[in-house]
């Protein structure tokens, strides 16, 4: 039986990976970014996007990405992020570390899908999105 979980654990991120860089193709096929999917635990994976070239920039990238996380949240459930020192919002949250914008230590931001559209955010070291699956 073991074996048989292992051959679906690896179809279902096969099926995630591919999802991934089926929607962000645009972006991947700059070789300026990289993928990541992973699974966190039996419930949730991670999906993350990460500059190869030290940043990102949210204006070179969010006319791509804004879209790619609609189709995530309609084709997979996107995890609420709960923290006592952020508002929760209704809706998904998606965390964008940008640390890169402060001088020292890490800065992780997270964002309501409503609020990502208006949202200035600069330099972006990672973008992490939370599937529930």
């Amino acid at each position: 039986m073991k074996y048989l979980k292992g051959i679906f654990e690896s179809l279902c991120k096969n099926e995630l990976l591919d999802f991934c860089e089926t929607n962000l193709v645009y972006l991947l096929d700059d070789e300026s970014y990289k993928l990541k999917v992973q699974r966190l635990n039996e419930y949730y994976w991670d999906i993350e996007l990460q500059s190869t070239k030290g940043f990102m920039s949210w204006t070179r990238i969010k006319d791509y990405i804004i879209p790619f996380i609609k189709l995530v949240d309609a084709k997979y459930k996107l995890e609420i992020v709960h923290m006592e020192s952020w508002p929760l919002k209704r809706g998904y949250t998606i965390k964008i570390d940008n640390s890169g914008n402060r001088t020292s230590g890490s800065f992780n931001s997270y964002y309501n899908i409503d609020d990502l559209e208006k949202a200035y955010i600069g330099r972006i070291d990672k973008i992490e999105i939370r599937v529930k699956k």
